[in-house]
């Protein structure tokens, strides 16, 4: 159990443990992102990924998010990422290459779809996280080899009691100074749970859909 900072909701404090110490863990913990790196956040317009964004930009990296409707990329956009793309333009590979020579880190929310896609576009050394996937994807091993790369997975109960502390107390202090926003796309009241999950899995969703009692 934490306290939440006193500009923080209930509704909003749903953001926190999972999708914000999610972010925090993949970047901080399992990429060891750095300043001026460059990363990749897919799906930056959903809960997880909304919080990478800001986390991102808070530690002076470069940000580019893709999201897959015009809502999407526009609340990516105000969320402070220096380049956002539609993913489901056939293109969006070769936007991404346009502005970046390659990529640092990955934050990946649907593996299934772009794993490989992600290991083209790496720099030597580079990282990519894995989030989210539900189906079994071909890799080429050599081309992982050949840049020298890391595919992590993210399992939250693999952290320690002090990491997990000290995640925490870092989202707090970021949450605190207001340069952490939590998005809370829908408001659900408990009875209507099933209308809630119908949502989630609808496309295009905006940060966290939260139930109400």
């Amino acid at each position: 159990v934490y306290p939440l900072p006193e500009n923080i909701s209930f509704p909003e404090g749903t953001c926190i443990n999972i999708p914000c110490r999610t972010a925090y863990y993949s970047l901080f913990i399992l990429a060891k992102a750095t300043a001026k790196e460059v990363v990749l956040v897919h799906g930056a317009s959903g809960s997880v990924g909304s919080a990478a964004v800001q986390l991102a930009i808070e530690a002076g990296l470069t940000v580019i998010g893709t999201a897959g409707s015009v809502a999407g990329i526009e609340l990516v956009k105000s969320l402070g990422a220096h380049y956002v793309f539609n993913h489901r333009q056939p293109d969006y590979l070769s936007q991404i290459r346009e502005v970046a020579n390659g990529i640092d880190i990955i934050l990946e929310m649907a593996a299934s779809t772009n794993l490989t896609k992600d290991i083209s576009l790496m720099n030597p050394g580079g990282r990519i996280i894995v989030i989210g996937g539900g189906e079994n994807v071909a890799v080429d091993p050599v081309a992982i080899i050949g840049l020298g790369i890391s595919i992590i997975g993210v399992r939250l109960s693999l952290m320690d009691n002090q990491t997990n502390e000290n995640i925490h107390a870092a989202l707090y202090q970021s949450l605190s100074k207001g340069s952490l926003r939590l998005i809370v796309d829908q408001e659900i009241p408990l009875a209507e749970a099933a209308r809630a999950h119908h949502a989630i899995e609808q496309p295009g969703s905006l940060g966290k859909i939260c139930l109400i009692p």
